[in-house]
């Protein structure tokens, strides 16, 4: 594969994967929190758990005897596909040779695809734990990643990073349950709409803690926690999320990266620059080159 770097999701994958018999034959970053891995494992014990990623994984090959010891009686196979949310603990027996792929994302990029698509709060993003469910839509799309990671190439980051979003979007909108956990504190609705608009207005200006607070009519500690509480992130994390989209939008146009960069609040191209490669994996020149 190619995309390969070293990143804080790769490592906490490479943690979780310790105690067992796994052998990870690939691996890339679509985005810096969002990674693909392709395992192979045979005649194993698996405990998986990801204290901060969600993992959706599919079967590529085998899997006829391989089950969940709280579920015996299904059993896997190529096609089929099992969700482990973050933090979800689930015991495994790993029978004959099989290989799966596995789409990691962080929290955080659950929760921004969630507010940004759905308007929901991130305390009610809950999506269960699912076991060898048959999706086309991410069966294909799954597969449809992993052809497109090709040894060398870059040109493909644009779909790559497309159909992990378009994959996401579609276990929020048909598997995400709605939370139990009674929502308290946190931005009321009217306030959450205006600081997000602002955001959204004054992207290519020096937005500050101090006027987000103020448009809440805030103090600045205590709108940091409030926005944390409803949005999943930081004011700082989130803006850099809606940078970077925009961004990535606007390099798919013949708009000058020059200009990009003063549209998404970066007076320096080498700042924007270094953002940008960060959260993408490649410069801005190589991405919009990519997508002409």
């Amino acid at each position: 594969m190619s995309l390969k770097t070293e990143s804080n999701t790769k490592r906490l994958l490479s943690q979780a994967m310790l105690q067992s018999k796994a052998t990870c034959l690939d691996y890339a970053d679509i985005q810096s929190d969002v990674s693909l891995a392709v395992w192979s494992n045979q005649q194993d014990r698996v405990m998986t758990h990801n204290k901060h990623i969600h993992t959706l994984s599919m079967y590529i090959e085998g899997g006829q005897n391989t089950y969940r010891t709280d579920q015996k009686n299904r059993l896997g196979s190529p096609e089929k596909l099992c969700f482990f949310p973050a933090d979800h603990t689930s015991d495994w027996v790993v029978g004959q040779p099989l290989k799966l792929v596995h789409l990691y994302f962080t929290e955080a990029h659950l929760n921004y695809l969630g507010i940004t698509a759905f308007d929901k709060d991130s305390r009610t993003l809950e999506i269960p734990d699912l076991t060898f469910e048959s999706d086309f839509v991410m069966t294909t799309g799954l597969q449809a990643l992993l052809k497109l990671l090709e040894p060398s190439d870059t040109s493909n980051r644009l779909q790559l990073q497309e159909l992990q979003q378009q994959l996401i979007l579609h276990l929020l909108e048909h598997y995400s349950e709605h939370s139990k956990e009674v929502i308290r504190g946190g931005l009321s609705p009217k306030v959450k709409s205006r600081v997000l608009t602002n955001m959204h207005t004054h992207i290519g200006q020096d937005i500050t803690l101090e006027q987000l607070a103020e448009e809440a009519c805030m103090s600045t500690y205590h709108f940091a926690h409030m926005f944390k509480q409803s949005i999943g992130l930081s004011p700082y994390q989130f803006l850099l999320k809606r940078r970077m989209s925009l961004a990535a939008s606007e390099l798919r146009s013949t708009t000058p990266i020059g200009k990009v960069g003063e549209l998404c609040g970066y007076s320096s191209p080498s700042r924007f620059a270094r953002a940008f490669k960060a959260n993408y994996g490649v410069t801005p020149k190589v991405y919009q080159g990519a997508a002409q």
